[in-house]
């Protein structure tokens, strides 16, 4: 306490776990500070009953927060722990005292053996600066200095996401940079993700999507009422509604879906609008509100793939509660194939390049200052320094990269031919062919053929894609190895752009009725700039498709700066800094909201 003493005056002093009057009366006495006293079994007058799990106080109120030989009973540390730091003032202080030797036991269940567990401890939810380290062989006490991370909630509803901000080092980004970070994730993927992601408090999702029929209602209802508001003749969502309505959902489902797109389609363009008001009007859970409630984010984050919605019930919450949204367009067609904002509706939109940006405005009525452009977080994979595998490639192949909807119905037989062709040609070549990670295909058995080894292992599984920093990697490797790459609509494409890799887009067929069920590039907003690049080339027949690789691959053409550069201005991270400008991003909001 002397030392204490010597170094400041407190004005709201918090004795934690005092038991009896010995320690308030003391602080008061040295002249720290007002004191309020609180203990679970209080056996004084003046001491107030309280749960160091659940601390009865506002945020932010006191300046220093003494607890001697308290934290060593609580029965979840981590949480104790956040209590503390929560109900400190910015840059507030904490004594802390625990004991170093002994076993875990019922009455002390904590032994932390060394100061820097303790301090290991609270850099989850702080900075801390050790202010005076006063430990003794049987005991650990340090007086802090303890500065609040900002807290970040992230909402990763599909493993997509959680390969995206986590494989990427997105998350331990922000927490490097002060962040205490939160992301909620399918339950499948937190126990195996654990370990691997030391810097992120990993919590499951599941209790907090809401009830199952507010997600068939999204998923379903409002879904086919957003494809039936932007069902313009031979556009992407026209065929996505052709796709809902062809019978192979079962007969009376697919009844249901016709009578939903006659009902919307009588409201026309005004259709998505009646549908977001119905979205606003569904009660949120009682989950999610415990659950932002508990959280107390400074902002949330949220990827999304618009169609799923599954973030939704999370974003409604945390905007009753005050809570600014930012989202992000998890892929790059997100904002002109994959429907619109529901009751979700973002304060700020996070996107891939200016083309995005634009989409944004055009497609969703955003102001043009809630989007900020800062490409995805892993795109940073596809501007590191090469991998040294071109001088590896005693093998090369060209890349066929699945689709996830049926845009063209036979996809593994056009794998199978093309994989004939090329054991025949003048320039023989090998495919690798990469399967949607969504998408269940008959198998390939073929010599010449080989399926993506990380598709293989996810089949069978509740979640498929790849959530890893090393499926990053991996994609990164096939990339450099590509001769070319051959798809329907992949975002692979502009991936490969980024590294010069040219792409040929099969597109069999002009209209939904055709028999390959496939649309003209030229409707797909998102990809005209795209195919309208040199090196890019549609094919409109599978003679069309044989005749492109054949050339390319006689001609040795090698990786193009100029495809490099155009994919770059599209997508806004060729320089790498794509996951520091999304935390600027966070910053800039978390700064505007703190007092």
């Amino acid at each position: 306490l002397d030392r204490l003493v010597r170094h400041r005056r407190f004005a709201n002093v918090l004795d934690l776990g005092c038991r009896n009057r010995i320690e308030p009366d003391l602080i008061r006495q040295a002249g720290l500070g007002q004191v309020t006293a609180v203990d679970l079994v209080p056996t004084a007058w003046g001491i107030r009953r309280a749960d160091m799990h659940r601390l009865p106080f506002r945020d932010r109120l006191f300046d220093l927060v003494f607890c001697s030989h308290v934290l060593e009973h609580a029965l979840a540390l981590d949480q104790a722990i956040g209590e503390i730091v929560r109900v400190l003032r910015p840059r507030g202080y904490v004594w802390v005292a625990m004991p170093r030797v002994g076993e875990p036991s019922a009455h002390d269940r904590w032994v932390l053996r060394d100061p820097s567990e303790v301090l290991a401890r609270f850099a989850g939810v702080a900075r801390t600066e050790v202010i005076v380290d006063a430990s003794t062989e049987p005991e650990t006490r340090l007086f802090l200095r303890v500065s609040l991370r900002p807290r970040v909630l992230l909402v990763l509803a599909d493993a997509l996401h959680v390969r995206n901000w986590l494989g990427s080092g997105a998350a331990a980004m922000l927490h490097s940079e002060g962040y205490a970070v939160t992301a909620l994730m399918p339950d499948a993927l937190v126990a195996t993700l654990d370990v691997s992601y030391p810097d992120v408090a990993l919590r499951p999702i599941e209790p907090a999507l809401g009830a199952g029929w507010a997600r068939a209602l999204r998923g379903g209802v409002l879904r086919t009422a957003s494809y039936a508001a932007r069902a313009a003749p031979g556009s992407v969502y026209a065929h996505k509604l052709a796709l809902r309505l062809d019978g192979r959902a079962g007969r009376w489902r697919t009844c249901l879906r016709a009578i939903e797109h006659a009902l919307w389609r009588l409201l026309g363009p005004r259709a998505e609008d009646v549908a977001r008001l119905i979205d606003q009007w569904v009660p949120v859970t009682r989950a999610a509100t415990r659950l932002i409630r508990a959280a107390r984010p400074d902002v949330l984050v949220a990827p999304t793939t618009l169609h799923e919605g599954r973030e939704t019930e999370i974003i409604k919450a945390a905007r009753r509660a005050g809570i600014p949204v930012i989202v992000q367009a998890a892929t790059w067609d997100t904002l002109v194939t994959k429907g619109g904002f529901l009751a979700s509706r973002p304060d700020t939109l996070l996107v891939w390049g200016a083309q995005s940006a634009a989409h944004a405005v055009r497609h969703h009525g955003l102001r043009s200052e809630q989007v900020v452009v800062t490409g995805p977080p892993q795109g940073d994979v596809f501007a590191a320094n090469a991998l040294n595998t071109l001088a590896e490639r005693d093998q090369p192949f060209v890349l066929v990269a699945g689709t996830s909807l049926a845009y063209h119905t036979n996809e593994t037989d056009m794998v199978r031919a093309l994989a004939r062709h090329g054991r025949e040609t003048v320039t023989p070549f090998m495919l690798w062919y990469r399967p949607h990670p969504r998408r269940h295909l008959a198998r390939v058995n073929d010599v010449n053929v080989t399926v993506d080894p990380l598709w293989e292992q996810q089949q069978g599984t509740t979640f498929t894609w790849d959530v890893s920093a090393e499926g990053l990697t991996h994609l990164r490797w096939l990339l450099d190895r590509a001769l070319c790459v051959v798809t329907a609509f992949s975002t692979m494409a502009v991936e490969a752009a980024l590294l010069g890799v040219p792409t040929f887009f099969v597109a069999f067929g002009k209209s939904v009725q055709s028999s390959g069920g496939l649309l003209d590039h030229a409707d797909f907003p998102h990809m005209a700039e795209v195919v309208r690049w040199p090196e890019m080339r549609v094919c409109a027949s599978m003679e069309g498709l044989f005749l492109a690789v054949d050339a390319h691959l006689h001609a040795g053409a090698p990786r193009s700066s100029e495809l490099q550069e155009r994919a770059a201005h599209l997508i806004h991270c060729r320089d790498g800094r794509a996951r520091q400008r999304i935390v600027e991003a966070i910053g800039s909001v978390v700064t505007s909201r703190r007092p």
